[in-house]
Protein backbone atom coordinates (compact mmCIF):
# COMPACT_ATOMS: atom_id res chain seq x y z
CA UNK A 1 0.00 0.00 0.00
CA UNK A 2 1.23 3.47 -0.85
CA UNK A 3 -0.11 6.87 0.13
CA UNK A 4 0.66 9.96 -1.90
CA UNK A 5 -0.22 13.46 -0.83
CA UNK A 6 0.32 16.54 -2.94
CA UNK A 7 -0.10 19.99 -1.49
CA UNK A 8 0.37 23.43 -2.91
CA UNK A 9 1.65 26.44 -1.09
CA UNK A 10 2.94 29.88 -1.82
CA UNK A 11 6.61 30.61 -2.46
CA UNK A 12 6.85 32.15 1.02
CA UNK A 13 5.41 29.04 2.68
CA UNK A 14 7.72 26.82 0.65
CA UNK A 15 10.65 28.66 2.28
CA UNK A 16 9.20 27.95 5.72
CA UNK A 17 8.15 31.58 6.22
CA UNK A 18 4.51 32.46 6.88
CA UNK A 19 2.85 34.49 4.14
CA UNK A 20 2.12 37.36 6.55
CA UNK A 21 5.73 37.59 7.79
CA UNK A 22 6.91 41.20 7.50
CA UNK A 23 10.52 42.27 6.96
CA UNK A 24 11.35 45.90 7.69
CA UNK A 25 14.30 46.55 5.36
CA UNK A 26 16.79 49.12 6.59
CA UNK A 27 16.97 52.21 4.37
CA UNK A 28 20.23 52.76 2.50
CA UNK A 29 22.27 55.92 2.94
CA UNK A 30 25.18 56.58 0.59
CA UNK A 31 28.28 57.81 2.47
CA UNK A 32 31.09 59.62 0.60
CA UNK A 33 34.59 60.63 1.74
CA UNK A 34 36.80 62.81 -0.47
CA UNK A 35 40.43 63.92 -0.39
CA UNK A 36 42.91 65.62 -2.67
CA UNK A 37 45.88 63.75 -4.11
CA UNK A 38 47.96 64.65 -1.02
CA UNK A 39 45.42 62.94 1.25
CA UNK A 40 43.84 66.12 2.66
CA UNK A 41 40.12 65.93 3.43
CA UNK A 42 38.29 68.24 0.99
CA UNK A 43 34.84 68.07 2.57
CA UNK A 44 34.04 70.84 5.04
CA UNK A 45 30.98 72.74 6.29
CA UNK A 46 31.80 75.53 3.83
CA UNK A 47 31.66 73.16 0.84
CA UNK A 48 29.13 74.30 -1.75
CA UNK A 49 28.23 73.69 -5.37
CA UNK A 50 28.00 69.90 -4.95
CA UNK A 51 24.94 67.96 -6.09
CA UNK A 52 23.81 64.41 -6.79
CA UNK A 53 21.22 63.29 -9.34
CA UNK A 54 19.13 60.24 -8.49
CA UNK A 55 16.16 58.96 -10.50
CA UNK A 56 16.07 62.18 -12.50
CA UNK A 57 15.98 64.52 -9.49
CA UNK A 58 18.96 66.67 -8.46
CA UNK A 59 19.70 67.20 -4.77
CA UNK A 60 21.92 70.16 -3.80
CA UNK A 61 24.28 69.86 -0.83
CA UNK A 62 22.84 71.21 2.44
CA UNK A 63 24.40 71.75 5.86
CA UNK A 64 23.50 69.56 8.85
CA UNK A 65 25.02 69.31 12.31
CA UNK A 66 23.27 66.10 13.28
CA UNK A 67 22.20 62.92 11.53
CA UNK A 68 18.49 62.97 10.84
CA UNK A 69 16.75 59.61 10.96
CA UNK A 70 14.96 60.15 7.68
CA UNK A 71 17.09 62.55 5.68
CA UNK A 72 15.85 63.54 2.26
CA UNK A 73 18.73 64.84 0.22
CA UNK A 74 22.46 65.46 0.25
CA UNK A 75 24.20 66.62 3.46
CA UNK A 76 27.63 67.36 4.94
CA UNK A 77 28.12 65.70 8.33
CA UNK A 78 30.95 65.90 10.87
CA UNK A 79 32.39 62.40 11.00
CA UNK A 80 35.93 61.35 11.87
CA UNK A 81 37.30 58.36 10.03
CA UNK A 82 40.58 57.18 8.60
CA UNK A 83 40.12 55.88 5.04
CA UNK A 84 41.72 52.75 3.53
CA UNK A 85 44.73 54.84 2.44
CA UNK A 86 45.34 56.03 6.01
CA UNK A 87 44.07 59.59 5.47
CA UNK A 88 41.96 61.22 8.19
CA UNK A 89 38.57 62.65 7.19
CA UNK A 90 36.67 65.02 9.48
CA UNK A 91 33.52 65.25 7.35
CA UNK A 92 31.52 63.11 4.96
CA UNK A 93 28.70 63.63 2.49
CA UNK A 94 25.50 61.65 3.07
CA UNK A 95 22.73 61.00 0.59
CA UNK A 96 19.54 59.13 1.37
CA UNK A 97 17.56 57.43 2.36
CA UNK A 98 17.07 54.87 -0.41
CA UNK A 99 14.40 52.24 0.24
CA UNK A 100 16.34 49.11 1.21
CA UNK A 101 13.42 46.81 0.31
CA UNK A 102 13.48 47.59 -3.41
CA UNK A 103 15.37 45.73 -6.13
CA UNK A 104 17.12 48.36 -8.22
CA UNK A 105 19.96 49.26 -10.54
CA UNK A 106 20.44 53.01 -10.33
CA UNK A 107 23.14 55.48 -11.31
CA UNK A 108 23.68 58.41 -8.98
CA UNK A 109 25.61 61.24 -10.66
CA UNK A 110 27.70 63.20 -8.15
CA UNK A 111 28.61 66.63 -9.53
CA UNK A 112 31.44 68.39 -7.73
CA UNK A 113 31.79 72.18 -7.28
CA UNK A 114 34.20 72.40 -10.25
CA UNK A 115 31.81 70.46 -12.54
CA UNK A 116 33.64 67.12 -12.20
CA UNK A 117 31.16 64.25 -12.31
CA UNK A 118 31.35 60.81 -10.73
CA UNK A 119 28.95 57.96 -11.47
CA UNK A 120 28.01 55.91 -8.43
CA UNK A 121 26.02 52.83 -9.39
CA UNK A 122 23.82 51.17 -6.76
CA UNK A 123 22.59 47.61 -7.31
CA UNK A 124 20.24 45.83 -4.90
CA UNK A 125 18.58 42.46 -5.59
CA UNK A 126 17.90 38.93 -4.36
CA UNK A 127 15.94 39.88 -1.26
CA UNK A 128 15.45 36.86 1.00
CA UNK A 129 12.69 37.33 3.54
CA UNK A 130 12.32 35.56 6.86
CA UNK A 131 13.89 35.62 10.30
CA UNK A 132 17.36 36.34 8.83
CA UNK A 133 16.62 38.70 5.90
CA UNK A 134 19.38 39.45 3.44
CA UNK A 135 19.93 40.85 -0.01
CA UNK A 136 22.72 41.52 -2.48
CA UNK A 137 23.98 45.11 -2.50
CA UNK A 138 26.80 46.42 -4.68
CA UNK A 139 28.28 49.87 -5.25
CA UNK A 140 30.57 50.99 -8.07
CA UNK A 141 32.40 54.29 -8.54
CA UNK A 142 32.97 55.08 -12.23
CA UNK A 143 32.59 51.37 -13.01
CA UNK A 144 34.90 50.04 -10.27
CA UNK A 145 33.29 48.04 -7.45
CA UNK A 146 33.72 49.72 -4.07
CA UNK A 147 32.36 49.70 -0.53
CA UNK A 148 30.73 52.28 1.70
CA UNK A 149 31.86 54.85 2.52
CA UNK A 150 32.85 55.55 -1.06
CA UNK A 151 36.26 57.21 -1.29
CA UNK A 152 36.74 59.84 -4.00
CA UNK A 153 40.23 61.07 -4.80
CA UNK A 154 39.89 64.39 -6.61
Amino acid sequence: MMALAVTACSKEMSLGVPEDYVVDWQPVTLSILASDTAGNDIISPSLSGVSITYQGKTYVLQKSRAYNASIQGLFVQKFQMTDILGHLHEYRILFGEIDGALDMDEDLILTWDDGTKYTIHYHCSEHIYGPAPQCTRKWTLNGVETELPILIIK
